[in-house]
């Protein structure tokens, strides 16, 4: 291949059909409003706008240009540096004179029209004369969504957010730390608290309605009054006057918004569902659970990693049966989209298998023409050498071969853009990078493997199928929803008997009727299927972290339990120094790799990357941070608010933050080598 041929794009426009308009396409081009569309010429560089003919109505005059309103058939373009506004004859309504003017108009009783303009690099608004408006005093400006006519900005000094009305008149100094959450008549929003934030409610005049006292709050709901709130970690539930409904004490709580005001809810990495007096209608006994939906009265929950759908009593309407997540049953057709491993298809609100089809997407002509981009290929000099008709080209190989797209479908072609390889599939990436391996394709919805000179070796025969894995060689493959494993020759190793599968350290596990275990590179059975999850195996001290029943502990590479099934949460263990932490209840400790306590429970956290071998270990204990040996024995004091294990970096060193927020840099027996803000006092 010649290493002088680059791959270029162009924009053009496409028809209700999907068919190329005009032969001529652009650098650049914007959507058609009102029959005017504006576009960048490729030659010199310069915006106009074109008619649904594709002709120049005004020629490329401007360094940019954006598209005309739809209402007031006015554009904002720029020349020289500064932006004006022109009607759709090419005359200027204003002359350039601003940095930057943004298309978003905004309507208020008095100013009918207004336009965010800029000017020294801050922002403010200009009517359609040209004329300020609002002064430019803010680094940024929420014009797109106005809330009974509040317009948010940001002060340039502080970052901090704020509300103005239309009149220009602060209702609210800008003091808010992050965008706020928009609810029905009121504003959630959050101040600065050292290097935290706290969240409270805003009237719609700017007043607190809730003063900032939480550390995270949700919008309340429409329906009920209520809301969530998060206080030290944990959540629970408030009225209107911000009084606690339900102290905080559950790891999560979703929305109450449905009609039967239930809620999903964790606590101990369980599931349930509350009332909004923070009471559980439906126990914790979930692996996952989503929102009850008003149009199904049904909520998804995981159990046992199948998918199901129960009713406001926590009856199974749809038994857990579905190896992935199921959607929401749609409105129009009553019906469930499933999406699994090597096929996808629809239930009823039985659970039953139904027919459907979706319907293809019908285009609106009024959206047309619309933008398509199409690619070609240039010699060295910038000469075309193949015109951008492509939908998309993907690189050459070193044979001059490059997949590419056309019509939604990809093929091969060479340098000239003749077709090698008919386009035929649904996967961009057709033809593996180097000879001797194979890529993993799919036509008319099944998928095979393809080899260096472009020939289909393993039909396209499975629902579905991932590449080849390198350590075993083999790969996996779906067929009528269960899964094995396929040699090159597309032979199975691991026959298709399985739910799911995976491989792990060269390891592979497999899923049936929800539970783990592990089989051969023939498929016999090693580790009966008997676990809910199976993780972080170690070769070196055979060891897997399994759970069963919300409980965690290990097992060997047979299957033998070796530490009991009795932690909350388990970690893998370190090889050199075989140490693991393990959590009970709330807290933290370590063990060694026959399950004897080196370190009882006692931290909030320990840092899930911790390597006794690289140093200290990060932990933290009464809302402070410090590092200790693998006993608990305390190494270096607790004297942080956030720290990291030593040598991330490779270099024996570790970024911390102390309690009063200055951020340094420690060696490993904790003294300070650096602030990392120059300040050494």
């Amino acid at each position: 291949m010649s290493k002088e041929l680059k791959i270029f794009a162009r924009q053009g426009y496409i028809d209700v059909d999907k068919h190329r308009l005009f032969d001529t396409c652009y650098e650049q081009a914007g959507m058609f409003v009102n029959g005017l569309a504006n576009v960048k010429d490729g030659r010199s560089g310069k915006w106009g706008y074109i008619n649904t003919k594709g002709e120049y109505v005004l020629q490329p005059q401007y360094d940019n240009a954006h598209c005309f309103n739809k209402d007031y058939h006015v554009a904002p373009v720029e020349l020289e540096g500064k932006w004006g506004l022109i009607d759709r004859n090419g005359n200027w309504v204003f002359e350039p004179r601003f940095e930057g003017l943004y298309f978003d108009i905004i309507y208020s009783s008095a100013h009918e029209k207004m336009l965010r303009a800029e000017r020294n690099g801050l922002l403010g608004c200009v009517d359609l004369g040209g004329n300020w408006v609002i002064q430019p005093r803010w680094e940024w400006m929420d014009t797109s969504y106005l809330y009974d006519g509040l317009i948010l900005v940001q002060d340039p000094e502080t970052s901090l957010y704020g509300f103005i009305d239309l009149t220009n008149r602060i209702v609210l100094e800008p003091q808010l730390k992050d965008e706020p959450k928009y609810g029905i008549g009121h504003i959630v929003a959050s101040v600065p608290n050292g290097d935290d934030e706290k969240y409270g409610v805003l009237d719609m005049t700017g007043h607190w309605m809730i003063e900032p006292r939480f550390d995270d709050l949700n919008v309340f709901s429409a329906r009920h009054g209520i809301a969530t709130a998060r206080k030290d970690g944990l959540w629970g539930v408030i009225d209107r006057e911000g009084r606690w409904v339900r102290e905080p004490k559950f790891d999560s709580i979703g929305s109450f918004d449905n009609g039967f005001c239930l809620a999903p809810a964790e606590i101990d990495s369980r599931y349930g569902y509350l009332n909004p007096q923070g009471e559980w209608v439906i126990e914790p006994q979930y692996h996952w659970a989503d929102d009850f939906e008003d149009r199904s009265g049904l909520a998804v929950v995981c159990t046992r990693n199948r998918y199901g759908c129960i009713d406001n009593k926590g009856r199974f309407a749809i038994e857990p049966k579905f190896v992935q997540l199921l959607w929401g049953f749609e409105e129009s057709t009553g019906l469930c989209h499933v999406s699994g491993n090597g096929k996808d298809y629809y239930i009823d609100r039985h659970g039953n298998r139904a027919d459907y089809s979706e319907p293809e997407d019908m285009p609106n002509p009024a959206y047309y023409p619309m933008i398509g981009r199409f690619w070609g290929i240039k010699d060295g000099e910038g000469n075309i050498v193949v015109p951008p008709t492509f939908d998309q080209i993907y690189g050459f190989d070193e044979r001059g071969w490059a997949s590419a797209k056309m019509k939604g479908k990809c093929g091969v072609i060479d340098e000239s853009g003749r077709w090698i390889i008919e386009p035929l599939y649904d996967t961009s990436h057709i033809l593996p990078y180097e000879e001797g391996e194979l890529s993993l394709v799919s036509r008319d919805g099944k998928y095979g493997f393809m080899d260096y000179e472009g020939v289909e070796v393993i039909p396209c025969q499975f629902d579905y199928a991932k590449e080849f894995e390198e350590e075993t060689g083999l790969a996996p493959a779906w067929v009528h929803e269960k899964c094995g494993l396929i040699d090159r020759d597309g032979h199975w190793r691991v026959q298709p008997i399985n739910d799911d599968i995976a491989i792990d350290s060269g390891i592979i596990k497999v899923e049936r009727d929800g539970l783990w275990g592990t089989v051969d590179m023939d498929g016999n059975m090693v580790i009966p299927c008997q676990f809910d999850r199976m993780s972080d195996y170690n070769v070196d001290l055979d060891r897997w972290v399994v759970e069963k029943d919300f409980l965690q502990g290990y097992c060997d590479g047979e299957g033998n339990i070796v530490i009991p099934i009795q932690f909350d949460e388990a970690q893998p263990f370190h090889s050199k120094t075989p140490v693991a932490a393990v959590r009970v209840g709330a807290l933290w400790g370590m063990i060694d790799d026959n399950g004897n306590w080196l370190c009882k429970p006692q931290f909030e956290y320990i840092d899930n990357y911790f390597d006794p071998d690289d140093g200290p270990i990060p932990v933290a204990k009464e809302d402070k941070c410090g590092y200790v040996d693998i006993y608990g024995n305390e190494v270096i004091p607790f004297i942080f608010k956030y720290l990291y294990g030593f040598d991330r970096k490779g270099d024996e060193t570790a970024e911390c933050t102390l309690l009063d927020g200055r951020e340094v840099i420690i060696d490993r027996t904790g003294n300070i080598l650096k602030y990392l803000d120059n300040d050494n006092t």
